[in-house]
């Protein structure tokens, strides 16, 4: 999906990495590594019967003492809580463990510390069990022993807190985007990512960014003829200028259309359109076209709004389409 490869393009800039360490995490352990030797891992892990390329990312880096300390992030960004979150992780884990140790990478005794995050974003509450032994049966007695206390940490896209004023960084400023559901809370997101990202040093990160925001967040709710005009946009700074033309442009022809039909028939008219932008980014062309064809003539406020709840909790196109046809 669109969103997963444009998270993983994101992380593997180490900033975004560093920012959501200090920003989102920020556990004790943090003040004992060295953030500036932060580089990514080849996420290909090999044992004598597979080869798997996982999507996750492997971070290394390095403690005061300069032993090394490894982050593994899984990106899960569908409507769905992943129960079995916590066996995944385990295995993703012990992978690791194994090929630090088959490429003699281990250099004494002792393994070394893994820290593994999930970077969440669904809007539902994340609940399932963030320790594995809370996935394995019990009362048997003596098993006790035998139990796997693996437990991994949960950052939330959609319910972490913004950071005060004087902490932002990329990290929140790209959150913040990603939780923009209008114009004024992507705009809010671009201005502070111009903020955060002015240096010259963030250049390659600034036209990152700048393509996810076009074929994620903006997508959303631009017109396509407004979007085919920014594909060729390499900055932020000219994305929301381009942004506010349209916006201004926008409302005027709002203004002009609502009073000639009735600003209730233009708002669903909006809501239809948005509903269907947001079908295309996450379920393809033709779950859009055939939700544009259902959507024509529904005008209810309350009914798009529980449509736009079911676009974000449906975990396929076919199941969207099927409550649609119910309602």
């Amino acid at each position: 999906m669109i969103q997963d490869a444009s998270a993983k393009l994101m992380l593997s800039f180490t900033i975004v990495l560093k920012d959501l360490l200090r920003g989102f995490v920020n556990e004790p352990w943090l003040e004992h590594v060295d953030l500036s030797s932060v580089e990514p891992l080849n996420t290909e892990y090999t044992n004598d019967k597979y080869v798997r390329r996982l999507n996750d990312m492997v971070w290394k880096l390095r403690k005061r003492d300069g032993s090394p300390l490894y982050v593994v992030v899984m990106m899960e960004f569908q409507s769905t809580v992943e129960r079995f979150m916590a066996s995944r992780m385990n295995m993703y884990v012990g992978l690791l463990f194994d090929s630090l140790v088959r490429s003699g990478q281990i250099k004494g005794r002792k393994l070394p510390h893994v820290v593994p995050l999930v970077l969440y974003g669904g809007e539902r509450a994340w609940n399932a069990p963030l320790e594995l032994t809370e996935l394995i049966e019990g009362g048997l007695p003596g098993m006790q022993r035998y139990a796997n206390r693996f437990s991994y940490g949960v950052v939330s896209i959609h319910h972490c807190e913004e950071l005060d004023p004087e902490r932002r960084n990329v990290a929140d400023a790209w959150f913040r985007a990603f939780r923009a559901r209008d114009y004024g809370g992507a705009a809010a997101a671009l201005q502070q990512l111009i903020v955060v990202l002015e240096s010259p040093e963030h250049d390659r990160l600034r036209a990152a960014i700048t393509k996810w925001l076009l074929e994620v967040v903006l997508a959303a709710y631009l017109p396509e003829e407004e979007l085919s005009q920014l594909q060729g946009v390499g900055e932020l700074a000219e994305v929301k200028e381009n942004m506010m033309n349209w916006f201004d442009k926008a409302m005027a022809e709002g203004e002009a259309k609502g009073e000639a039909r009735g600003e209730a028939r233009g708002e669903a008219k909006g809501q239809r359109s948005i509903l269907v932008r947001q079908a295309r980014t996450r379920f393809g062309a033709q779950t859009a076209a055939e939700l544009s064809h259902q959507l024509e003539h529904v005008s209810s406020p309350g009914k798009l709004d529980t449509i736009g709840e079911w676009l974000i909790n449906c975990a396929s196109g076919e199941a969207l389409l099927a409550k649609v046809r119910q309602a």
